[in-house]
């Protein structure tokens, strides 16, 4: 099968199968690394996404690791080790594993998962919030609340347009950022409560908890 290119779940990401191979080459062990030529490690990772496609895993986009829960790596692997045997590509199971690990560093590497989407964020904090408030605010108003938020921490030197405000765990005064919060989107519109404001930015934690770019003192670092 002739494949260069993969697209994986995230679409800032495409599976490249040369340099996965390149790591692969630079992870394994010294005997492994002796034993494999580049172009063997390319016919492993074909073999894989053939095996993944003839099974029904592949679309257009590399499966994740939650829709792979129910391969079966017995069968794979026994696929790969065969179709390797007939290109006089002699692996042990315990080295086929072993590519399989790099190969998992590789993918870890190129998809980060825990980059702040705020259309994710907003979807997460409208879940959370109360019956009334959702019957007060679309989907909408939230990424703008959420926005300026952000807006906010840029405003006191926190961020600057590259970087995600969820990923810098500091100290906050979370009085003078709501009270902006909540003046600025009464400028659009959006007229919100204190409290109500306390429910959205709560609806947010739990958002940036489920991601991991938080723990619980990052969580009262930034929202204190």
């Amino acid at each position: 099968m002739e494949k260069t290119d993969i697209e994986s779940n995230d679409d800032d990401f495409i599976y490249d199968d040369k340099d996965a191979a390149r790591m692969i080459l630079q992870g394994v062990s010294e005997d492994l690394r002796k034993k494999l030529r580049f172009d063997d490690v390319i016919k492993i990772l074909d073999y894989k996404y053939e095996f993944l496609e003839m099974e029904g895993y592949l679309t257009e986009s590399i499966p994740t690791k939650e829709e792979l829960k129910e391969l079966d790596q017995n069968a794979l692997d026994e696929f790969v080790l065969a179709n390797a045997q007939l290109r006089k590509i002699n692996l042990t199971k315990d080295e086929l594993l072993e590519v399989w690990a790099v190969e998992g560093d590789y993918l870890d590497s190129q998809i980060d998962d825990s980059d702040y989407i705020v259309e994710d964020a907003a979807e997460t904090v409208y879940e959370n919030i109360s019956d009334e408030l959702k019957e007060k605010l679309h989907i909408e108003d939230i990424i703008e609340i959420l926005e300026t938020e952000f807006e906010y921490q840029q405003k006191i030197g926190l961020t600057d347009e590259k970087e995600s405000f969820a990923q810098i765990p500091v100290d906050v005064d979370s009085d003078a950022m709501e009270y902006y919060i909540i003046q600025e989107c009464a400028k659009k519109e959006i007229i919100l409560t204190f409290e109500e404001l306390g429910e959205i930015l709560d609806g947010e934690t739990k958002y940036l908890g489920e991601l991991g770019l938080i723990d619980e003192d990052g969580i009262q670092k930034l929202y204190n």
